[in-house]
């Protein structure tokens, strides 16, 4: 609901197109022409990227994270539990996606184009949020630096994935909940009512990243015990409640799943995750450091530079020394020179320009803004929020830098609001010119890399080939994986039988999907054959050892990244070594093999 004196987006543009219509003679096509540079060409760009990315929901068949992540929801659908069943760390964010899943099971029966419901959910969840995040902040703010923000968070998405990963999620729900108390701390009276559904989203972002908990239990914490921050008391008091809430419901889902002495005899299984080990060696006072350090080898060519071009900046501040109007030229064309050639370093990483922005505009600021008049509202909220998903993702994530950019979207946000709040933009159409080309860059890059980069399938041009049944309907892969999706599909409805315990090893997730059967492995993320995993988990549960393995044949699910993850490439992500616990057990209870094209089954003769 609206507060009083509020107006919806669509009335704010229609307001807007009357009082330009009133306008006469030169001064009303004057008018009209900013009206429609500020307000409508935005609407128009975000509509085209809106069209640009529901084309590209069509395109490429990720055999990796992004079937895993349904595999798991599809795992908690068919009843099965929460840390006592499932041993992997990412599960904790699985009950988020169950009301959509369900709801889709409702309405269809199955699981045909799940991908695909996926990928639109998500399309429609970042339209909607991505629009939100152009129409608050153009007001606060200005229409271009509201679009530039809304396309740094509509055009990324980690790695490229399109559906509803975890690390999209906790990106979409932190960025809501920003939104919110932004807002709020302008506001002359504090709503508890919204404050309270930013801390559900707060919560739900947690969930998705639980290592999230750390920097929101931190700030809440400041927040309370600083003087200066006790008019938001009973703001944190709300948010805090938010986010309780959803505690208490999400802890009551568990333990009505799960008794609470299973629970605790399950949690060390999960910690001794082998993909979990790098969590151990994390030093939380470190780890500043070693985002600095990742940064500085990302940008090693230039970053040299950039420090001398701060050093100088900070020299000449602490002087309280003007810069002269040389001085300004040549730091501010050296700046935008590193802002260049760090926009090719980036150039292979969605994302990774944000920080490219973010380096080009503390020089800028450093030399236009006066410390004492920066907006630190615009600092302590987006970059705040910003920052502690750099440090949540630092924690729990192995894949170093690019999971660190999830946060840097709003810290490019960050970047960005306050580069449009410099005065010298309106006196220098040169520095103007800079910034808005930076932007541009910026924007134009990750345009590039999210429309026609691929994860873990084969460069677009090669993704030429729908298809036209299963889980995987209505996508586009190459001719040599839709035939080995056909193989496998065929394999499954011929050989699984309906009591089966299934377990498909090492790197076809989405085999789970196909079917409603009981799973017999820890976890459905690549469990090889031989994996010490196993005999952990069936000692603990004898009773969920697989009654049907699908071997996959080695070369099945080959990829290939293209224009991201440094072009990764993997002939052969099904290889399997027969031995160890699972293989012994087999052998002693006389399963059946079958040799297939596709895979070898080994199943039980008993079922």
């Amino acid at each position: 609901m609206l507060e009083s004196g509020q107006e919806s987006g669509f009335a704010y543009y229609i307001r807007g197109y009357e009082k330009m219509k009133c306008g006469k003679g030169s001064l009303g096509k004057v008018k009209s022409n900013k009206y429609i540079l500020n307000h409508i060409l935005p609407v128009l760009i975000l509509a085209v990227c809106s069209l640009c990315l529901l084309k590209r929901s069509f395109y490429s068949f990720s055999w990796s994270d992004e079937s895993f992540y349904l595999t798991v929801v599809h795992r908690f659908w068919l009843g099965e539990r929460m840390i006592v069943d499932e041993w992997f760390f990412t599960q904790v964010w699985g009950p988020l996606l169950l009301p959509f899943y369900a709801l889709y099971r409702f309405i269809t029966g199955g699981n045909e184009g799940i991908y695909f419901y996926f990928r639109i959910l998500y399309w429609i969840i970042s339209t909607l949020t991505a629009w939100c995040t152009y129409d608050k902040l153009q007001k606060r703010h200005s229409p271009m630096a509201g679009l530039v923000c809304a396309l740094i968070y509509y055009l990324y998405a980690r790695a490229n994935i399109g559906g509803m990963s975890y690390y999209n999620m906790t990106l979409t729900w932190t960025l809501a909940a920003t939104l919110i108390i932004y807002e709020q701390v302008y506001a002359e009276k504090l709503s508890k009512k919204k404050l309270y559904f930013a801390g559900i989203f707060l919560a739900f972002a947690v969930v998705s990243t639980p290592y999230l908990a750390v920097p929101y239990i931190a700030i809440n914490v400041y927040l309370l015990i600083r003087k200066k921050y006790h008019c938001f008391r009973y703001g944190v008091f709300s948010v805090i409640a938010g986010t309780f809430s959803v505690a208490v419901v999400y802890a009551g889902y568990i333990l009505y799943k799960s008794p609470l002495h299973e629970i605790i005899q399950s949690i060390p299984h999960i910690l001794n995750e082998p993909e979990m080990q790098h969590a151990k060696d994390i030093n939380f006072l470190l780890t500043p450091a070693v985002i600095l350090i990742r940064i500085a080898w990302r940008y090693k060519w230039t970053i040299g530079i950039w420090t001398v071009l701060m050093a100088y900046i900070w020299y000449k501040k602490r002087k309280n020394a003007l810069f002269t109007g040389t001085e300004t030229a040549v730091l501010t064309g050296i700046n935008l020179v590193v802002f260049i050639g760090n926009s090719f370093l980036s150039n292979n990483m969605l994302g990774c320009i944000n920080i490219a922005v973010v380096l080009f505009a503390v020089p800028v600021i450093g030399i236009f803004q006066d410390s004492l008049s920066l907006d630190r509202r615009v600092l302590g909220v987006f970059g705040t929020a910003g920052g502690s998903l750099v440090l949540a993702f630092s924690f729990s994530s192995d894949t170093g830098l690019d999971a660190m950019a999830i946060g840097f979207v709003l810290a490019g946000m960050t970047a960005v609001l306050l580069l449009f709040e410099l005065d010298v933009l309106q006196k220098e159409k040169v520095i103007f010119g800079m910034v808005v080309f930076a932007c541009s860059i910026m924007i134009f890059q990750t345009a590039m890399l999210r429309f026609f980069s691929v994860y873990r399938d084969a460069p677009i041009s090669q993704l030429n080939r729908q298809l036209t049944s299963g889980v995987g309907k209505y996508l586009f892969t190459t001719k040599e994986h839709a035939e080995q999706y056909d193989n496998i599909r065929a394999a499954i409805e011929e050989y699984v039988r309906e009591d089966d315990q299934v377990l498909y090893t090492q790197n076809c997730f989405w085999g789970y999907l196909c079917t409603d059967n009981a799973y017999g492995t820890p976890s459905s993320w690549r469990m090889p054959f031989n994996s010490p995993r196993l005999e952990e988990y069936y000692t603990a549960k004898p009773e969920k050892i697989p009654t049907c393995i699908f071997v996959l044949n080695p070369a099945y699910g080959d990829f290939e990244s293209s224009l991201i993850q440094g072009n990764e490439k993997e002939e052969f992500p099904n290889e399997n070594k027969i031995e160890g616990y699972l293989a012994d057990y087999i052998r002693r209870h006389d399963y059946e093999k079958i040799e297939l094209e596709c895979a070898t089954i080994f199943r039980s003769r008993s079922g």
